[in-house]
């Protein structure tokens, strides 16, 4: 694991190694890895550098092989801080009430 939960995984992992490793469901499709999934999204040979985002992760390949992926950093999605902060219309009337 990297920080902030991220992991670099294989670009040859399937569909459920991903999942079980991340908790990153990919739909189904004409791919069996993470690497063809990417490559399917992007509709073009992978390069270092190329992010893709689903369900809030973020996988970028980290390390291309030719024309096949080798290595994906996948992060996790932000930790929702929801009732950290009110909603700013929650703090709408509330200015001036002190005095």
């Amino acid at each position: 694991r990297l920080v902030g939960g991220a992991v670099e995984v294989d670009g040859k992992l399937n569909l459920d190694e991903i999942a079980e490793i991340s908790g990153l469901e990919l739909p189904e499709g004409p791919y069996a890895t993470v690497g063809g999934y990417l490559m399917a999204v992007l509709g073009r040979l992978p390069q270092t550098g190329d992010e893709v985002d689903h369900d809030g992760f973020r996988l970028a390949i980290t390390e291309v092989d030719g024309r096949r992926v080798a290595r994906v950093r996948v992060t996790p999605p932000e930790p929702d801080h929801a009732g950290s902060v009110p909603p700013p219309d929650a703090r709408i009337g509330t200015h001036g009430q002190d005095s």
